[in-house]
C-alpha cells in the first residue's frame, strides 16, 4: 500500500497549511496565544504578515518576531514571513529613497501626426524631466497607412533634427506620425524596486532578508521555513491621461498611453535580437506596424519577463536556498492579467519559476461557489469575475507549474478566503479547499489569524478574538484539507490534454483565443489538462511512445488555442514533436507562418476529436457537468478525487476509469472508509452537494468489500425543540430562546436578525426500533451542526449533507437529542464585504429524518 495512504489512515499526515498571521503593534501579550488558537486547528505552521507595522525591522520588531519563532519551536510549528513591511512586495521596508540610484526606469512616448509635403516645418517637443533623468533615445517618423493608427515599417531618422524645444524637417508628400521615445524614471511608483534590475532586488535583500537572517539565523533551516512574496508588480502606469484605459488588469503592452519597463541590460538583449539598432522598432510597441509589431512586441515581452524571472525570483529563490530555507508567493494573476504588465509580470511561469512552490490566490469573492457558468459581482477592479478565468485557469496555472517545475516538486500553493467578509463560512471554506484540491492545489495559506478583533481589514478572520462561532469548525476544515494535500501531494497528475499557455499570442497582438475556452470545454466533460508554457514545450517536452511527456506530465495531445502569431522558434519545435508521432493539433486556425502546416481543430469539434482518439481517462454516465475529477497515482497506486460542485443538486452516476478491482472509497471530511469492487472499471458514485470523494485501487491490497445497504424505513421527525443561545463570545453560556416546533430561521425578519453566535436546539427522539443501520439526516443547516444524542458527541458537520450514522447509540424509546448550530459573524459585523455574497438562513431548518437501513 502507498506510504501516503497509510499515514493518513494512521493520522500521521503532515502539515500543508500555514496561515497568514497578522502581527500589529503594542500586541506583545497576545503573541503566543494566537499561536495556540492556530495549533488548536490541526496546522503546524504560519505565515507572518506586517499588517501593519508601522516599525517593521526595529527593535520592536525583532523583539515580537523572537517571541513568535521561539513559541512556534516550542510547538515544533514552522515559521514563514511577507517579505515587506506591506504588500505587495518590493517596498524594500520603505528603505527605496536611500538608493535613488536603483529606482525604477521607463520608457514613454510622444507623437505628432503631421502631412506633408511642407519645407521647414517643425513640431514642439516637451521639455524632458530633469528631476526624473529623463533623455531623449531617438526620434523617427512613420508614414501612415491609412487603417486606423497603423504605421508602416520603414522608420525615418529624426533623432538629430530635435534642436532645443522644436524638432524640425521637411515632411515629405503624405501622413505622418513623429515619435519621441523617452527613457524616464516616472511612469510608476519611485519607492519601489526595479523588479527587472538585479542590483534594484538586492535592495529587497539587504533591506529585509538579510536583516532577518542576522537577527534568526538559528532558526533558518528549522523553525523558519522561509519567505513569501505577495503580489510583486511591475507598476508600470499610465503616462498620458487622455489615452485610453481599458482598466487596471488591461495594462498590457501595446496599449497607448502606457509606460513600459526599462532598463540598459533590456536595451542590449533587444539590440541583441534585431542584430543592429532596435530603437525604430519601438514605437511598435504602442502602435501596430504592420508585420514588425508581432516581433517587436514578442521581443521586448520575452526579455522584460525573462528579466524578471532572472533578477527578481530567481534571485530571491537561490538566496533563500542558500540560506537554508524556502521561496514562495504568488503575483496578480486575475482576469487574464498573469500574461500583462501594470498589476503583474507579464508571464505567470517565468514569475515564479524561482520559487519552492507555485502559488496563487483567491480572495474578494473571485471564485464563488456554484457559479461556475455566471459572472458574478465581486468586490475587485471592475465589480465582476469572469468564471472562465477563475474556475478553469487560476487553480490550474499552479497545479500545472507545480508539475513542470521540478523543484517544486508537485507542489502548489494557494492563498484563500481572504476579503469575502464575515459572510464567509465553513460551508463556502470547504467548498472552495474542495476546489483547490480537485484541481491539483495542495498548500493553503488561509487569510488570516488577526491579533485584533474587530478588524476591518479584510474579513474573516479565524479566531478573532474568541468571537467566531465556526472556530472549531475551521479547525475540522484544516484537519481535512492537510489529510488530503498528503495522500495527493507529489502524486502524477493524469491528464489527456496539454493546452499551451496563450502569453506570448497575447504580446504579439492580433486575434487569439484565451486557454480559458477550450479548458471549459474540456474539464465541464470530464477530459483534464494542464496548461503548459511554450518555454516548456521548446526545453522539456520529449515523444514517448505517441504521447507527449512535459515535465512530470505524460498527454495524448498538445492544444494550441487559435493564435494569429507565434514564434518560430516554437512552430519548429512542434513540427519536430509531430514528425515524432506526437498530437499536436491548432484550434480554430493555423497561426501566420510561411510553409506552416499542421492539423487543425475546431473548437466546437474538440471534444468529438479528443472521443474519438480515444484521449479519455474517465467517462461519466449522464449529464453531470459540475461533478469534477482529478487522477492522479503515485507508484501503482491510483488516486480519484471526485467533487459535486454544485450547491444544489446532487450527483447520482457511474463514473468509468478503466481500472478494474477491489477500491477504497475515503471521505476525509468524515473519516470514513469503505471498500467495494469495480467491475468493468466503474465506480458507482452518489455525492451531496459539497460533497467529495476519493476512490483508491493499490493491485498490492485487496479491500474487502463492505456490505450494501438497504433503507428499509425513513421518518420524517417532528419533535418539540428547546432552543438555547449562546452569542459569538460567550459561549458555551446558553441563555434560553424560545420553544419550537415548526424549523425556521432564528435571524430572519422575526426572530433575531442581528445574531450571531451559536443556536442549541435540544428534543427528546422516540426511537422504536433501533436496530440496523441509523441515520439522522438534519436537513438544511445555517451553517454548521455538532449532534449529541444521550450526552455523547456523535461529531461535526461543516457543510452539507449533515448526516450522521447513530448505530449503536441510540436505544428504544426516549433519546435525548441535542444540535448546536453556528452561525457567521455577519449578522453582527455588516461589513462592506460581505454585501458580495449570498447569506444562508440560521439554526436549523430540517426537515430532519431519521432513516433505518438494513446490510445485504
Amino acid at each position: 500500500m502507498d506510504s501516503r495512504l497509510q499515514d493518513v489512515l494512521a493520522g500521521r499526515e503532515d502539515n500543508y497549511i500555514f496561515p497568514f498571521y497578522w502581527i500589529k503593534e503594542n500586541k506583545r501579550e497576545i503573541l503566543a496565544q494566537e499561536v495556540q488558537h492556530i495549533q488548536d486547528c490541526g496546522i503546524r505552521a504560519f505565515c507572518v504578515e506586517a499588517r501593519p507595522y508601522e516599525h517593521f525591522g526595529e527593535a520592536d520588531w525583532w523583539t515580537d518576531m523572537g517571541i513568535l519563532l521561539e513559541e512556534a519551536k516550542k510547538r515544533d510549528m514552522k515559521v514563514w514571513l511577507l517579505d515587506d513591511k506591506h504588500f505587495p512586495t518590493g517596498q524594500a521596508n520603505g528603505k527605496m529613497k536611500h538608493y535613488p540610484q536603483h529606482r525604477k526606469w521607463h520608457l514613454r512616448e510622444e507623437h505628432v501626426d503631421v502631412m506633408g509635403p511642407m519645407r521647414g516645418a517643425s513640431v514642439l517637443v516637451s521639455p524632458l524631466d530633469e528631476e526624473a533623468e529623463e533623455t531623449l533615445l531617438g526620434a523617427y517618423a512613420y508614414r501612415r497607412t491609412g487603417v486606423k493608427e497603423e504605421l508602416e515599417e520603414k522608420a525615418i531618422c529624426l533623432t538629430g533634427h530635435v534642436k532645443g524645444r522644436f524638432l524640425y524637417w521637411d515632411v515629405p508628400e503624405g501622413c505622418y506620425r513623429i515619435f519621441l521615445i523617452v527613457k524616464t524614471r516616472k511612469g510608476g511608483s519611485q519607492d519601489y524596486i526595479h523588479l527587472i534590475d538585479k542590483e534594484s532586488v538586492k535592495v529587497l535583500l539587504r533591506e529585509v532578508y538579510e536583516p532577518h537572517y542576522e537577527h534568526f539565523h538559528q532558526y533558518f533551516g528549522n523553525t523558519f521555513a522561509g519567505f513569501f512574496s505577495d503580489e510583486p508588480q511591475m507598476g508600470n502606469k499610465r503616462f498620458e491621461w487622455l489615452a485610453p484605459d481599458n482598466g487596471f488588469y488591461e495594462y498590457s503592452v501595446g496599449l497607448p498611453g502606457l509606460s513600459l519597463p526599462w532598463s540598459d541590460e533590456l536595451a542590449r538583449r533587444l539590440q541583441e535580437w534585431s542584430g543592429g539598432d532596435f530603437l525604430p522598432y519601438l514605437a511598435g510597441l504602442w502602435y501596430p506596424m504592420g508585420d514588425k509589431t508581432h516581433e517587436i512586441r514578442v521581443a521586448y515581452m520575452d526579455a522584460v519577463t525573462r528579466l524578471y524571472q532572472e533578477a527578481f525570483c530567481m534571485q530571491l529563490g537561490e538566496w533563500c536556498r542558500a540560506h537554508g530555507v524556502e521561496y514562495i508567493g504568488h503575483i496578480i494573476e486575475d482576469m487574464n492579467a498573469h500574461a500583462r504588465l501594470g498589476c503583474s509580470d507579464g508571464h505567470y511561469f517565468r514569475a515564479l519559476d524561482g520559487q519552492d512552490m507555485a502559488g496563487i490566490d483567491i480572495v474578494l469573492h473571485q471564485v464563488m461557489p456554484g457559479f461556475a457558468h455566471y459572472e458574478t459581482a465581486a468586490s475587485l477592479f471592475g465589480g465582476k469575475v469572469d468564471p472562465a478565468f477563475f474556475q478553469y485557469v487560476l487553480a490550474k496555472l499552479a497545479a500545472s507549474h507545480s508539475q513542470l517545475q521540478p523543484r517544486m516538486r508537485g507542489r502548489a500553493m494557494c492563498e484563500v478566503f481572504g476579503a469575502y467578509g464575515w459572510a464567509e463560512g465553513s460551508p463556502a471554506m470547504k467548498w472552495l479547499i474542495d476546489h483547490l484540491l480537485v484541481r491539483g492545489v495542495n498548500h493553503f495559506v488561509p487569510h488570516a489569524f488577526s491579533t485584533e478583533f474587530p478588524d476591518s481589514d479584510c474579513p474573516p478572520h479565524f479566531y478573532a478574538g474568541g468571537k467566531n462561532p465556526q472556530f472549531a469548525d475551521f479547525g475540522v476544515l484544516m484537519r481535512y484539507a492537510n489529510k488530503v494535500s498528503h495522500l495527493l501531494t507529489g502524486a502524477r497528475h493524469i491528464a489527456n490534454a496539454a493546452i499551451l499557455y496563450h502569453g506570448e499570442a497575447e504580446w504579439a497582438g492580433g486575434e487569439y483565443m484565451l486557454v480559458q475556452e477550450p479548458a471549459k470545454l474540456l474539464y465541464d466533460a470530464h477530459i483534464d489538462y494542464d496548461i503548459v508554457p511554450i518555454d516548456s514545450v521548446c526545453g522539456q517536452a520529449v515523444v514517448d511512445r505517441g504521447r507527449l511527456r512535459i515535465g512530470n506530465g505524460c498527454f495524448d495531445c498538445l492544444l494550441v488555442p487559435r493564435a494569429q502569431y507565434l514564434p518560430p522558434a516554437f512552430l519548429e519545435q512542434v513540427g519536430k514533436l509531430a514528425g515524432q508521432g506526437a498530437k499536436i493539433w491548432f484550434l480554430d486556425a493555423l497561426p501566420e507562418a510561411e510553409g506552416f502546416a499542421m492539423p487543425v481543430v475546431r473548437l466546437k469539434d474538440l471534444l468529438d476529436t479528443m472521443r474519438t482518439e480515444g484521449f479519455v481517462d474517465v467517462e461519466v454516465e449522464g449529464d453531470h457537468p459540475f461533478l469534477r475529477i482529478y487522477h492522479a497515482s503515485r507508484g501503482e497506486t491510483q488516486y480519484w478525487m471526485l467533487f459535486n460542485e454544485s450547491t444544489v443538486q446532487s450527483v447520482q452516476t457511474k463514473v468509468y476509469t478503466g481500472h478494474s478491482g477491489s477500491y477504497q472509497r475515503l471521505d476525509l471530511l468524515l473519516d470514513s472508509v469503505s471498500e467495494g469492487v469495480a467491475e468493468d472499471g466503474c465506480f458507482p458514485v452518489a455525492l451531496a452537494p459539497y460533497q467529495s470523494v476519493i476512490f483508491v485501487m493499490d493491485p498490492d491490497f485487496a479491500f474487502a468489500p463492505s456490505k450494501p445497504r438497504r433503507l428499509v424505513e425513513s421518518q420524517t421527525l417532528s419533535l418539540n425543540y428547546a432552543v438555547s443561545i449562546a452569542k459569538a463570545g460567550e459561549y458555551p453560556n446558553f441563555v434560553p430562546y424560545r420553544a419550537m416546533k415548526a424549523l425556521a430561521s432564528l435571524t430572519g425578519p422575526e426572530e433575531m436578525p442581528e445574531f450571531s453566535g451559536t443556536m442549541r436546539y435540544t428534543a427528546v427522539m422516540t426511537v422504536g426500533d433501533p436496530s440496523g443501520v441509523q441515520v439522522l439526516d438534519l436537513g438544511m443547516v445555517g451553517e454548521t451542526a455538532a449532534l449529541w444524542v444521550n450526552g455523547k458527541l456523535i461529531g461535526r458537520r461543516i457543510c452539507p449533507p449533515y448526516r450522521f450514522e447513530l448505530t449503536d447509540i441510540l436505544r428504544a424509546g426516549d433519546n435525548t437529542v441535542e444540535i448546536e448550530v453556528a452561525n457567521t459573524l455577519v449578522q453582527q459585523m455588516k461589513d462592506r464585504l460581505s454585501r458580495y455574497m449570498q447569506i444562508a438562513p440560521s439554526g436549523l431548518l430540517g426537515p430532519v429524518v431519521l432513516e433505518r437501513y438494513a446490510e445485504e
